[in-house]
């Protein structure tokens, strides 16, 4: 499989039944800078199909790869799969000119991007008073609210609901 620098693809070459380009290509390459609740372990895999239609060209095709995300229960790193199946971008009056799918393609993978992540549905998470991962130990300390006689939260607690 062919590693890209860039997602820039030449139209003159593209014959008329199309070309297909399969390869990876990194986040980096794409401008998808790792943050804190992201990292990139592998290259994105992608295959294309460019096709002339009418003085334009349609690129359709797949990306899929794989992140690591913060879960946001337990802060640790968990794989997330990044799947896009339906790639499809539409350039105008384009032939004999290089076509760059790098914004386009960056665009649809930040789109596919978990706005929320759980390392699993059983994560339990962090004890609220120690920080403890409640998924690898179990948590000793005793909850300083709980044991507050100031706390005007501790009355709840007496409260008898029918």
């Amino acid at each position: 499989m062919s590693v890209f620098k860039t997602l820039r693809f030449p139209t003159a070459n593209i014959p008329p039944e199309g070309a297909t380009h399969t390869g990876e290509i990194t986040f980096q390459n794409l401008a998808i800078e790792p943050e804190d609740r992201f990292a990139f372990p592998s290259p994105l895999h992608f295959t294309f199909n460019l096709t002339i239609v009418n003085n334009d060209v349609v690129v359709t095709g797949k990306l899929s790869g794989v992140i690591e995300v913060m879960c946001d229960r337990c802060t640790d790193n968990a794989p997330c799969k990044v799947e896009v199946d339906d790639v499809f971008h539409r350039y105008e009056n384009v032939i004999g000119d290089i076509i760059d799918l790098t914004d386009d393609i960056r665009e649809d993978i930040l789109l596919v991007f978990p706005q929320s992540f759980l390392c699993s549905d059983a994560c339990r998470g962090l004890c609220p008073s120690c920080g403890s991962n409640l998924n690898r130990e179990r948590c000793t300390c005793t909850n300083k609210a709980d044991a507050d006689p100031d706390n005007p939260w501790r009355q709840l607690d007496s409260l008898k609901l029918k």
